[in-house]
C-alpha cells in the first residue's frame, strides 16, 4: 500500500516524499550558501519556498486538466485537495521552471539555489519512480476471502474475478467515507462495466443498515468484513481506502483518503486498460 503509518496517522507516500525533498533542499542550501550577505541568503530561502509552492500548485493544475471532464461535472471539487489529486511530474516541471526563472533573473545566490533545488527535484523524481515501480511489481492478487452480505449470505470475493473491480474499504463512523459515497454511488450507476464492492470493516449489520437507510443511497455490493481481512491483505492503514483491481485480480491503483470524481476517474482508467 502506498502509505506509511506513524501511530494513528496514515501518510501517503507522495506527501512524505515531498516533505523529505523540501527538508533536503533547505539542508543543502544551508550548507552551500554564503551567510555573509544576509539579504541575498534570505532571498534564496524565499526562492526555494516559492518554487516548492508553485510546484504544488502546478501539480494540482496539471491533474485537474488531465481529468477535467470529471471535475467539470462538479467544478467546486477542484478546490477539494483532500482528494489527493496532484500530478507529481507536473509538479516537478512547475518547480523546475520556477527555479530556472529565478536563476536567470538572479534571484538569490545561484550556485546554492541550483545545487539545493536541483538535487531535491532529482531525489524526488527518482523516489517517485522507485515507488511507482515497487507498487506495480507488488500487485497483490485478489484474495480468497469470504465476506458476508446484509442478509447473512457468504459472498466469496473471488466471485468478482474476471471484470474490473473497485473495492471501497469503509466504516459508517468515518466522515470522509460518508462524504465520498455519493461519488461512488454515481459511478456505480454510470460505469456498468466495472463492479463495485463496499467492504465495511468490523461493524454490525444493524449499523450498516441504519447508515444506508439514513443516507438514501442506492448501493449494490455492500458487504461485511467482520475480521477486517481485506484491510489485512492489502495493508490498509486508514479509511477510506479505495482499491482498483483489474480483470485478472491484480491491484493496479489505490487511493487512501476521500475520493472526488477526478481521483475516481484516474483509478477507473487504470483498470479499464
Amino acid at each position: 500500500m502506498n502509505t506509511i503509518s506513524l501511530g494513528p496517522l496514515a501518510i501517503p507516500l507522495p506527501l512524505l516524499l515531498l516533505f523529505l525533498a523540501a527538508v533536503s533542499a533547505q539542508w543543502l542550501y544551508a550548507r552551500q550558501v554564503d551567510r555573509s550577505d544576509v539579504a541575498l541568503a534570505q532571498q534564496g530561502e524565499r526562492g526555494l519556498f516559492i518554487a516548492l509552492l508553485l510546484g504544488v500548485v502546478g501539480a494540482r493544475v496539471v491533474y485537474v486538466l488531465t481529468w477535467s471532464s470529471a471535475y467539470l461535472a462538479a467544478p467546486w471539487s477542484v478546490l477539494n485537495i483532500r482528494d489527493g489529486g496532484f500530478d507529481p511530474w507536473g509538479g516537478v516541471l512547475s518547480a523546475l521552471c520556477t527555479l530556472v526563472w529565478m536563476l536567470v533573473r538572479g534571484y538569490g545566490p545561484p550556485r546554492a539555489m541550483a545545487t539545493a533545488g536541483g538535487a531535491a527535484l532529482l531525489a524526488f523524481s527518482f523516489a517517485q519512480l522507485g515507488t511507482q515501480h515497487y507498487l506495480q511489481a507488488l500487485h497483490p492478487a485478489l484474495p480468497d476471502l469470504r465476506l458476508v452480505d446484509l442478509d447473512g449470505r457468504i459472498q466469496p470475493l473471488q466471485a468478482w474475478r474476471g471484470r474490473p473491480l473497485v473495492i471501497n474499504v469503509w466504516a459508517t463512523w468515518c466522515g470522509p467515507c460518508r462524504r465520498e459515497m455519493p461519488v461512488l454511488a454515481a459511478a456505480q450507476k454510470t460505469h456498468t462495466e466495472v463492479d463495485f464492492v463496499f467492504a465495511n470493516q468490523g461493524e454490525e449489520v444493524s449499523d450498516v443498515r441504519t447508515y444506508l437507510q439514513q443516507s438514501t443511497l442506492d448501493l449494490r455490493g455492500v458487504l461485511l468484513d467482520p475480521g477486517s481481512e481485506v484491510s489485512k491483505h492489502y495493508g490498509v492503514r486508514g479509511f477510506p481506502t479505495t482499491l482498483f483491481i483489474d480483470a485478472e485480480g491484480k491491484l493496479q491503483h489505490a487511493r487512501v483518503g476521500e475520493l472526488s470524481a477526478g481521483s475516481l476517474a484516474e483509478g477507473l482508467e487504470a483498470i479499464r486498460q
